[in-house]
Parts: C-alpha cells; sequence; structure tokens
C-alpha cells in the first residue's frame, strides 16, 4: 500500500491556523514508525505540483522519471493510450480543459472547472464550435468529458505547461506558457474568448443563473516516449495486465484519486499492496480556500488511510513485487516527502515502536515543512 496525500498542508489564506489546531494521532504514528525515504524538494512557481510528481515516481517505480522536466509530465499521452493501445506511440497529447476565466481590472483569475456544471451536451456543443479554430494551427481536438477534452499536434511536443491544479483559483498571468511555441496557442485563447462570448450555450447558462464559459486551458503536455525504457513499478496498480512486457502507461493522476467510502468490504491483501491511494478531499478543500473543509478531510484520512496503513506496516515482510513495503508519501505545495516501512522482527518491531512512541513528535512539525 502506498498513501499518496496531496495538499497535506497547503498555502492558502488562513490555513496556517488550521494547521496548527490540527489533531493527527495515527498520522503520527505512522510518521514515528516509517524512516524518511526520499524527498523532492520544489518551488510555488513550479509547473507541475508535488502530488504529480509523486505520482510519476511512484507509477514508474524510478526517483527521477528520465527526460521528464518540469510542466511536461505526459499525463493527457497517458491516458489516451490507456483507452486505446492502438494511437500513434509517438504523437504529442494535452488536456484541453474548458473552463471559467474572471477578469479584473489588473489580473485574469481561473474559476474552478469542477463548479461549472457543464453538461454533455453543452461541452460537445463548445467543442465543436472551437474545433475548426484548433485544426488551422494543425491541433485535433477530441471529446473526453465535459470538463476535459484531448488535443492532439504537433505544437505540444516538448511543450511545458501549468497543471490546472497550480492554476485554480490564482491569477492566470504567471502560469500561461511563455515559449515561443506556444504563441499560436495564446493567440487561439484569445480568440475563443470572442467566440465564446456570443456562444448560445453561454446565453443559455447566464439565463439559468449560471457562469460563461469563456476560456480554455492547456495541461498535461507531452509525450509517451519520454518514458521509453522506464517500466512502471511491478508493485503498483496502473490497470494494466502485469504479465504482458509492453504495459508501460501509467494513468493519468485522477484515475487513481479517490476517496475512502465508509462500509465497502476490505480489499484483500494482495490487491491492497499493489495499489497508490490517493484521497483528494484535501486537495478539494484547499482549491476551495475552505479551511475548515480542509480539517475535517484531514481528520477522516486519519481515522481511515492512516489505520489501513499502520495495519499494513504491521503485516509487512521482506518486500517482492507482489507485497512492497507500505509507503506514505505527504505533498504540499512546495515539497514532498515519502516514508517507508521497514521489515523487521517481532521482537525489535516493538522495541522500536515502544521507542518511537516514546519520542513521537506532533504531525504539524513535519507538515509545516511541506
Amino acid at each position: 500500500m502506498h498513501l499518496l496525500i496531496p495538499y497535506a498542508s497547503s498555502q492558502a489564506p488562513g490555513f496556517d491556523e488550521a494547521l496548527r489546531l490540527l489533531k493527527l494521532p495515527n498520522l503520527e504514528r505512522v510518521l514515528a514508525l516509517f524512516p524518511l525515504l526520499y524527498v523532492d524538494e520544489g518551488e510555488l512557481s513550479s509547473f507541475s505540483p508535488p502530488h504529480e510528481r509523486a505520482h510519476a515516481r511512484a507509477l514508474t517505480g524510478i526517483d527521477k522519471p528520465p527526460r521528464l522536466d518540469d510542466g511536461r509530465f505526459p499525463w493527457a499521452t497517458w491516458h489516451v493510450l490507456q483507452q486505446n493501445q492502438t494511437f500513434d506511440r509517438t504523437a504529442a497529447w494535452a488536456f484541453i480543459t474548458p473552463c471559467r476565466w474572471d477578469v479584473a481590472a489588473d489580473h485574469i483569475r481561473m474559476g474552478n472547472p469542477a463548479t461549472l456544471n457543464l453538461s454533455d451536451a453543452d461541452s460537445q456543443a463548445l467543442l465543436e464550435a472551437m474545433r475548426p479554430y484548433f485544426a488551422e494551427d494543425g491541433i485535433a481536438l477530441t471529446y473526453d468529458s465535459p470538463t476535459r477534452w484531448l488535443a492532439t499536434g504537433d505544437i505540444f511536443r516538448g511543450l511545458a505547461t501549468a497543471s490546472l491544479d497550480r492554476v485554480i483559483g490564482q491569477s492566470i498571468e504567471r502560469w500561461i506558457p511563455e515559449a515561443k511555441q506556444a504563441r499560436p496557442l495564446r493567440r487561439l485563447q484569445n480568440e475563443m474568448q470572442m467566440l465564446l462570448y456570443t456562444h448560445p450555450v453561454n446565453d443559455r447558462r447566464l439565463a439559468q443563473g449560471l457562469v460563461e464559459v469563456n476560456s480554455f486551458w492547456i495541461s498535461g503536455t507531452g509525450r509517451e516516449s519520454a518514458l521509453v525504457g522506464a517500466p512502471l513499478h511491478s508493485g503498483l496498480d496502473s490497470s494494466f495486465d502485469w504479465a504482458s512486457e509492453s504495459q508501460f502507461i501509467p494513468a493519468a493522476p485522477e484515475e487513481h484519486w479517490h476517496d475512502p467510502q465508509p462500509g465497502l468490504p476490505g480489499i484483500p491483501p494482495s490487491l491492497d499492496a499493489l495499489t497508490v491511494h490517493i484521497p483528494q478531499a484535501l486537495r478539494e478543500a484547499t482549491l476551495r480556500e475552505d479551511g475548515a473543509a480542509w480539517v475535517k478531510a484531514w481528520q477522516h484520512i486519519d481515522a481511515t488511510c492512516c489505520v489501513d496503513l499502520l495495519r499494513a506496516e504491521q503485516n509487512a515482510g521482506l518486500p517482492t513485487p507482489e507485497c512492497p513495503l507500505p509507503q506514505l508519501t505527504l505533498c504540499g505545495e512546495r515539497h514532498a516527502f515519502t516514508f517507508q516501512a521497514v521489515p523487521q522482527t517481532k521482537l525489535s518491531r516493538w522495541s522500536k515502536r515502544i521507542s518511537n512512541i516514546i519520542n513521537r513528535k506532533p504531525a504539524q512539525d513535519v507538515l509545516i515543512k511541506l
């Protein structure tokens, strides 16, 4: 079991007080028993947030996936190839997210696409209106879901783009790609604002009291060949048949996003050991800047996921490809820390457990460093 927690700490206004008051006894037990394995130091200005970097490491099984620079993790390509392995593996893909930009006098702010309540029919209508303009620049658009389309074209090859998680709720200026090859995309964003301003879908939405869709965001750019020679870690579930040596493409980040649901039957240990768990409630609360919801989400994770991790640690033996050692990765908005259980004899395990409980420190001491 690998528990990967995005937004375990947050830089959002008011969250420092929420963190100070947070009580996470089970997380503290995990941190007392799991030595620090890996530190990923980053910056608030990076296009790829720590949880995406950590997920890429977990899925590839290597500390630093080759040739994956900031903003070039090929999530869109990986998603496409999961849907159909016959797609051209040399193509460059991107996620296109229809969104709402709030224009102020001195800045433009990205709204949260999840709050648009965009229907399939309206999303497809907007895509069809925008498709010819993208085609003029050699970009083919494909529908995937109401708030996520797929685009392919040479323009995305090697282009660094900011994760949507970096931009939601923020001024977009610092996150728009400035590379020369991105100029047609910036022009397209301007043209689509004019096109969408008078589109019938937006007229209907305004009449229904909904906000307009007035732009799009580009993310997840890159191509699969960036990971050629970097096989998936055999101890993680990527929804592929592990007997096939040709399966090298992990899931897009949200394929593994979930929150624990009480009352569901327990996952068999053999399957649980092969899964990366990525609860999303902290992320959602942070993007809404809802400190109270963030505290509640942490308390739920502490009472569920952290307890599961402690159980996995109790049963940990010598690691194998089928049963790797349990891991915990805590991700903030800058850094990510990965901790891993240590296989021990029963006597040494209890000796260490007693010692670590005596010397246990508040979880805030770790979270505040993220």
